[in-house]
């Protein structure tokens, strides 16, 4: 944690689409994945690693719309190609944690490390201001 404004979530990011995270943990090989975002030509502001993750997240979604749609990101997103970010997303980060990312326009997608260490618990339940609709929360 840091009592920094700066560091404060949801971290946000614009590109590829708007992409706000929140996370709970700690990534291990945050210095790697921090060197890596910046290969890929992407600026780290803060010393967080929850802004680290968010980079690594939008990279790897990314590279997949453009294998997908040869980088014409006008395209409505699909879900594969969702999926198939965050599975990248998680070959690349160690350590333990768990996160939540709103997708402009898309919805909200969580996931946290392969062996439990930070708990999620997904929930819904029916509406109660939209009317046949489902309400979505991601918690750790």
């Amino acid at each position: 944690g840091s009592s920094s404004s700066a560091e404060a979530q949801p971290m946000y990011i614009n590109y590829p689409c708007g992409l706000a995270l929140s996370h709970n943990g700690n990534l291990t090989n945050n210095q790697q994945l921090k060197a890596w975002v910046r290969k890929q030509h992407r600026h780290i502001n803060t010393d967080s690693d929850s802004e680290v993750l968010l980079n690594v997240f939008a990279e790897c979604l990314r590279q997949e719309l453009a294998k997908r749609f040869s980088d014409d990101f006008s395209k409505p997103m699909d879900a594969d190609s969702i999926f198939s970010a965050v599975k990248r997303t998680m070959s690349f980060c160690k350590g333990g944690y768990s996160v939540v990312i709103l997708i402009h326009d898309v919805g909200i997608v969580g996931f946290r490390d392969p062996w439990g260490i930070r708990p999620v618990v997904f929930g819904s339940r029916q509406s109660k201001t939209l009317e046949g609709g489902m309400d979505y929360c991601i918690a750790s």
